[in-house]
């Protein structure tokens, strides 16, 4: 079986068994099917234990996937970590900025790049 799309203004389409014709849509994306963009966060944080794993648990918590991690402490007892994640959205993103903000042990999070 096969199956041929015409537009609705083509003239072919008039000439069809328009008993047959089924309405088609496409390029919209329903809400819960966005696809995901891969993002890389920067976080500052005190070097202290337990502050990954409570960072990984804001991610788990809001359905974020962590694509990677880069982690690396420094002698004045500060650390850097990369996440590279994906998100849904603008909003998940924020979500998730703000979640890992309240998080004791944190100085800064910020968006560094859109990763590919």
């Amino acid at each position: 079986m096969f199956l041929l799309v015409h537009r609705a203004d083509c003239e072919k389409a008039f000439e069809m068994d328009q008993a047959r014709a089924v309405d088609v849509e496409w390029g919209h994306v329903a809400a819960d099917a966005s696809p995901e963009r891969p993002v890389r966060l920067r976080i500052l944080s005190q070097d202290k234990p337990g502050l990954l794993k409570n960072m990984s648990e804001v991610f788990a918590s809001r359905g974020v996937n962590i694509l990677n991690v880069q982690a690396r402490t420094s002698r004045d007892l500060r650390a850097v970590t990369l996440f590279d994640i994906r998100v849904r959205d603008i909003r998940q993103l924020n979500d998730v900025m703000t979640e890992l903000q309240k998080i004791a042990g944190i100085l800064e999070v910020t968006r560094t790049s859109q990763i590919d």
